[in-house]
């Protein structure tokens, strides 16, 4: 009894730690925002197109062309929230506070499904909601906040199907809504789709239940879909115009590398923040390699995640000029970059607490086998009734 009230207090603290943590974000995120009505950035653009869409004048641009460049879904989001009556900059600092109280906990359970215990995941949700990038990229009218809801929620998803080695009908189809929801907001939500196809074929092996997830697939498919059909019909490619990518494959590469250091260290000192992302780099790469040759099969997903999405991101860059920050390209993989970065962390911890543990055990083995000889020694040399008092053994 004793045992299980100390787990029940133990677990009530969790979750008032992490409450408390939620609701500092969230007024640290209400705090801060920072959100720009400019038309030289994306976040004044979308305003614009919400409030175009409020005024009735449609899905349009700035320069009173449609949107075709961007997906509509968040400025549709924006219009829906502003609909009630409240102002578009108000329902994006909404659509931030309501995320960022969602990605918290939502941190904690992922880590929680993923690396086990409770303090690991306690400090993974830490990590996300102390980390300036998130409250920089949480402080803007920018679709990274409600993206990044939607893929942490279907990766725990992606994680309850291996874990139970089985995948549901009303799971399957939840995971291909989610990625269609994003995929309105975000183009390279469809990344996620081989993430989700691998994922799922894991998930119900030895018996692969090919209908389920190709289901999946086709719900996924739905969103883009719907935005490509529109401006296909609206005369421009299905992705929009766009221009030829700026960088190479090695620029996109060194962009990667400076989005692992900003975690780490400040945006502003360049040699720190690299020579950061360098090691932060090698760290999640190493905890791939572990994932895959461990068999971590409740890690699969999220390893997948964090391949697939940044290559991804980085031929997107090389081929298809996208003036973003990478701090914001890389967000929606925060969650992700966290928890392989505790997996090599607690990994690196416990073969060097195994290899002390050997080392002691060998220590105690030569103390114990030399103090056997020491005593068979001295047992052969001093025979038992050679000494029949003191007397003798001094002479």
């Amino acid at each position: 009894m004793p045992d299980q009230s100390q787990a029940k207090l133990r677990s009530g603290l969790v979750y008032v730690y992490l409450a408390v943590l939620t609701l500092a974000t969230m007024l640290l995120v209400r705090g801060s925002q920072s959100i720009s009505t400019s038309l030289d950035g994306d976040s004044g653009n979308y305003l614009f197109t919400a409030q175009s869409i409020l005024n009735g004048t449609g899905i349009t641009s700035p320069s009173g062309e449609a949107l075709t460049i961007f997906p509509p879904g968040y400025p549709l989001l924006l219009a829906a929230i502003g609909s009630v009556g409240i102002g578009v900059t108000t329902a994006a600092t909404l659509i931030n506070v309501i995320a960022i109280a969602m990605m918290v906990p939502g941190t904690y359970l992922f880590a929680r499904m993923t690396l086990g215990g409770q303090l690991i995941p306690l400090i993974a949700a830490t990590i996300f909601a102390t980390n300036a990038a998130t409250i920089r990229v949480f402080s803007n009218a920018w679709t990274e906040p409600p993206f990044m809801v939607l893929m942490l929620a279907t990766l725990i998803l992606l994680v309850q199907a291996t874990k139970k080695k089985s995948l549901s009908w009303p799971i399957a189809i939840t995971i291909g809504i989610l990625i269609s929801l994003a995929t309105t907001l975000r183009f390279v939500g469809l990344f996620m789709i081989p993430v989700v196809v691998v994922s799922l074929w894991i998930a119900s092996k030895p018996k692969i239940e090919f209908s389920k997830i190709i289901a999946t697939t086709a719900f996924a498919l739905i969103g883009f879909a719907a935005v490509g059909v529109r401006n296909i019909s609206l005369g421009v490619p299905l992705m929009g115009e766009r221009s030829e990518g700026a960088l190479t494959l090695q620029g996109s590469l060194e962009q990667f590398v400076r989005q692992l250091g900003v975690y780490i260290a400040p945006p502003d000192s360049t040699s720190l923040t690299n020579v950061a992302g360098a090691l932060l780099l090698m760290a999640l790469i190493a905890s791939v390699w572990l994932i895959f040759i461990r068999r971590e099969r409740n890690l699969y997903p999220v390893a997948l995640f964090f391949l697939v999405f940044w290559t991804g991101i980085m031929w997107s860059q090389a081929s298809t000029r996208i003036d973003v920050d990478p701090e914001r390209l890389g967000s929606p993989a925060f969650a992700a970059v966290i928890i392989l970065g505790l997996y090599a962390l607690t990994s690196t911890a416990k073969t060097v607490n195994d290899q002390l543990s050997v080392r002691t055990n060998r220590q105690q083995q030569l103390f114990g086998h030399s103090l056997l000889t020491i005593t068979c020694c001295c047992r052969d040399h001093f025979e038992p009734g050679q000494f029949t008092s003191f007397n003798q053994l001094r002479q």
